[in-house]
């Protein structure tokens, strides 16, 4: 079996002009990258010129220099006024294009409400962050950064591992799913990869009938979730327990942990970039010889913390991509289900071009391409001719 000439056989099958709108949304994404950063770079500048920020800081620590209350309001303004002035952009980009190319369902109204809980939800916790930092900004000196760090891993431990669990249900509906054979479909994978399966349910959310899965939380608290078209009638049990092992791969490989390092170490990296660089980039957006511990050059901060993110934006999608390859080989082992990946990949090419060039994946796909990931699978069956698939037994 020649895995690039089955992986030809399998992309064959999707329509020309399906394929045509799928590399059109991809690549216009890319784009998107490069905008993006330009306007969380233009609005944080803009915020700064107001000097609003400065008379902010300066009422509300009034006499008693209350500083922590100072960054608070400081912060909790900039992240509302940021989220508002890129208010048209992120409609743009994040609903009214996802909605033309099929991505997403939602009205207008729901996703502006969506976009506001998460704004509000984002300023309160982002001025706590800030306030904790900010101190040790003022007491530890040249070393802020180290311990920034520190408190940095817990906030992204909160937002890569617990958020999605105690989140999800302000942004999705989750049902049980039904007893019956999807539901001994699933709890079989799950018991065979030593998976707890208490807690299976559907999501019902903002895209639709999406054709994914993941396990949210750690341990006990783990939630196996489908996404409605998964399991929509008629279900491909072979490519149901592709998808389901693939998800269950990133849970017992612990991968959301070892993103949150991940993420630590470039959080370190940029923490350590603005100690450098603030003043230099302060005295370029015209902030003047202000001190990195005034919160009212907390726009400082953000045009420096934006570039580094944009900067490394390859490196991050390259670890990102190496966490799903493990997941893919995960779910191989253990489901047994070359074709039926396959085939669940075929049905994710609306939102990701099936066969894009090398230097393109790398700089800009979160996940290996479809092409890359059916050529594992079909390789995967050649080495293992002995492994008939659970499905056929």
């Amino acid at each position: 079996m020649d895995p690039v000439s089955a992986t030809d056989r399998y992309l064959a099958t999707i329509p020309a002009a399906r394929a045509a709108l799928a590399t059109a949304y991809t690549q216009g994404g890319h784009w998107l990258v490069l905008w993006g950063w330009l306007f969380s770079v233009l609005v944080p500048i803009l915020i700064l010129r107001t000097g609003l920020m400065r008379r902010i800081a300066a009422k509300v620590a009034g006499e008693k220099d209350r500083k922590n209350r100072a960054v608070f309001a400081v912060a909790v303004t900039f992240f509302l006024l940021h989220w508002l002035l890129l208010l048209p952009w992120d409609a743009y980009a994040d609903w009214w294009r996802e909605r033309s190319y099929g991505i997403t369902s939602i009205a207008g109204g729901a996703w502006f409400a969506q976009s506001l809980i998460s704004a509000i939800f984002s300023a309160i916790s982002g001025g706590v962050f800030l306030v904790l930092l900010y101190l040790l900004i003022r007491r530890t000196g040249r070393h802020w950064w180290l311990w920034g760090t520190g408190i940095s891993a817990v906030a992204l431990f909160g937002a890569i591992v617990l958020q999605p669990l105690l989140l999800g249900p302000v942004f999705q509906k989750f049902t049980p799913l039904p007893q019956g054979p999807v539901r001994e479909t699933v709890v079989a994978i799950a018991h065979e990869t030593g998976t707890a399966a208490d807690q299976i349910v559907i999501a019902h959310g903002r895209d639709g009938p999406s054709y994914t899965a993941r396990v949210d939380g750690l341990g006990s608290f783990a939630r196996i979730v489908l996404g409605e078209g998964l399991v929509a009638t008629p279900v491909d049990t072979a490519a149901l327990r592709a998808v389901v092992a693939h998800e269950i791969g990133h849970y017992k490989h612990q991968h959301l942990l070892w993103l949150t390092l991940f993420m630590t170490v470039l959080v370190a990296v940029a923490l350590l970039a603005i100690d450098r660089l603030f003043t230099n980039v302060a005295r370029l957006l015209g902030a003047g010889d202000t001190r990195i511990a005034d919160p009212a050059a907390l726009p400082v901060l953000a045009v420096i913390f934006a570039t580094f993110v944009f900067v490394t934006t390859p490196l991050i999608n390259t670890a990102l991509r190496s966490v799903e390859l493990d997941a893919d080989r995960y779910g191989l082992d253990h489901a047994r289900e070359p074709d039926g990946a396959a085939r669940a990949l075929l049905k994710t090419v609306d939102y990701r071009a099936p066969s894009p060039g090398r230097i393109e994946e790398i700089l800009f796909y979160e996940h290996p391409s479809i092409r890359h990931r059916i050529e594992n699978a079909v390789a995967w069956k050649a080495e293992h001719p002995a492994a008939a698939p659970a499905t056929a037994r």
